[in-house]
């Protein structure tokens, strides 16, 4: 008799692995609108100035999705609001190593890099600028290739670098705090 019941309900199983599958995929929908929910917080503590309070919310963003883009290049920026350049370059290079390309994390990690003193890494780093980047961005990293050069004391070589940099574009603002520094 048992298995004529089983053959009279065939798709009994699959009801339950429908309902289980329906179930995860809701769940997992909610934890991105939450995951989305804590960033959106974070960028309105930011824009009040209220920057713990934005690391708080994006430490809870990343704990439910440690591999969101958005949430860890967003903690590494605000890091660097709050001069923290160990933690904004740890960020962005996590960020990195989930997708992140280059052109997102290129200035992130030269301004944390800068903020820490590690000016040979800033040389290093912008040897080669990231394909395909827009003039803004190149500015800003021969920018920091140059205030690179001017702290280790190589001036010839932090005038050419933001020569190049005012070429890329000569309004950047980047561009205009390295030469007025330097």
């Amino acid at each position: 008799m048992t298995a004529e019941r089983a053959m009279a309900r065939p798709g009994r199983g699959r009801g339950v692995i429908v309902a289980a599958t329906l179930g995860m995929l809701l769940a997992l929908a909610g934890c991105h609108r939450g995951v989305q929910t804590y960033i959106d917080k974070a960028n309105t503590d930011r824009l009040a100035n209220k920057l713990p309070a934005a690391v708080i919310e994006l430490k809870n963003a990343l704990q439910r999705d440690p591999k969101n883009l958005e949430a860890r290049l967003l903690f590494a920026q605000i890091c660097l609001d709050m001069s923290d350049g160990a933690t904004a370059e740890a960020q962005a290079l996590l960020a990195q190593q989930n997708g992140a390309s280059e052109r997102k994390t290129a200035r992130l990690l030269t301004e944390a890099r800068l903020l820490q003193g590690k000016f040979n890494d800033v040389i290093v780093q912008t040897t080669h600028l990231p394909q395909a980047a827009e003039p803004e961005l190149q500015a800003s990293l021969l920018a920091a290739r140059g205030t690179a050069f001017a702290k280790l004391g190589q001036m010839d070589d932090a005038r050419a670098a933001l020569d190049e940099a005012v070429k890329a574009a000569p309004h950047s603002v980047d561009v205009l705090v390295a030469l007025a520094e330097t």
